[in-house]
């Protein structure tokens, strides 16, 4: 399994966690943050290539989700945001892309759990202007609305020969 493989995995599990999360809305969205994210990373940890922690020290800080591949001893980094004002996003955006991301990971996400009363296309227009406004050399956005996720192909940062991937994840939990 390459590195692409494994994330695409990674990617499928938080799916299927989000997607669960968003159906149970009245008990969801009294959960904070770092219970939902618990609540992703018992489901990553139930598989059994992946080791998942929670608050994990990483290069200059701690991160909300760092996922492990034991086969290829890859990390990804996952950062979760409730949506609260798009400054909360683009701190997300801003902490995968420059805070923890190193050569060695090129694969990372942001969820976002959405709790604000806005129409869902609303909230993917400001967050492609935020991007668009960052310092992120973009080759490539993609915005895939019915699956609540958009992915972004960019330049890392640290060393510009190397291509990543940054997904973003919008589950809706609004009341």
């Amino acid at each position: 399994m390459t590195e692409s493989q494994s994330f695409k995995n990674i990617c499928l599990i938080i799916e299927k966690i989000g997607t669960a999360l968003t159906q149970k809305i009245l008990t969801t969205n009294k959960l904070s943050e770092n219970n939902i994210r618990d609540l992703f990373m018992c489901g990553i940890q139930s598989h059994n290539d992946y080791i998942s922690t929670a608050e994990s020290n990483y290069r200059e800080g701690r991160t909300d989700l760092l996922i492990h591949d034991k086969n290829l001893n890859t990390e990804y980094v996952f950062e979760f945001k409730i949506n609260k004002t798009i400054k909360d996003i683009l701190k997300g955006i801003n902490q995968i892309t420059s805070k923890y991301q190193t050569i060695k990971n090129k694969y990372n996400g942001l969820i976002i759990i959405n709790r604000q009363s806005v129409n869902i296309s609303v909230l993917f227009i400001k967050i492609k202007n935020s991007i668009y406004a960052s310092d992120l050399i973009i080759k490539k956005y993609y915005e895939l609305p019915d699956e609540q996720k958009i992915i972004v192909k960019h330049k890392h940062k640290r060393d510009t020969s190397i291509n990543c991937i940054l997904i973003i994840y919008i589950f809706d939990n609004q009341l």
